[in-house]
C-alpha cells in the first residue's frame, strides 16, 4: 500500500481503517464508564502490540511496510501508554479495577 509520511509515521489507507474501526466503537464505550475503562485497556494493548513488532521491523504484519518503523512504534507505544494510564487513572477514582469493571455486566 503506498505510504505517507504525517508527523514522521508512516501513514496508509489500513492506518485510516483501523482509525476507524477503534473510534467508532470507542464512541459506544464511551457512554458506559465500566464500558470505557475496559475499551481503554484492550485498545492499549492492542496498539502497543504492532508498535512492539513496528519497533523491530520495517515489515509488519509480514504486509506492510514502514520505513519509518521506529517513528511508528513510538506514536503507537505512546497512544498505548495513554489510553491504559487514563483506564488506570479512572479505576483508581472509581476504588480499583474491579469496580471499574463491575459495570460490564450492569445493563443501562
Amino acid at each position: 500500500a503506498p505510504t505517507a509520511v504525517v508527523f514522521g509515521m508512516d501513514y496508509n489507507g489500513w492506518h485510516a481503517l483501523a482509525g476507524f474501526a477503534l473510534f467508532a466503537p470507542g464512541l459506544v464505550f464511551a457512554t458506559r464508564p465500566g464500558w470505557a475503562v475496559a475499551y481503554l485497556l484492550v485498545a492499549g494493548v492492542g496498539g502497543a502490540l504492532p508498535g512492539v513488532w513496528a519497533w523491530f521491523s520495517h515489515q509488519v504484519a509480514f504486509i506492510f511496510t514502514f520505513p519509518n518503523n521506529r517513528t511508528d512504534a513510538i506514536v503507537h507505544l505512546v497512544t498505548a501508554a495513554v489510553m491504559i494510564g487514563i483506564a488506570l487513572i479512572q479505576a483508581r477514582r472509581d476504588g480499583g479495577l474491579r469496580a471499574s469493571l463491575a459495570g460490564l455486566s450492569r445493563r443501562a
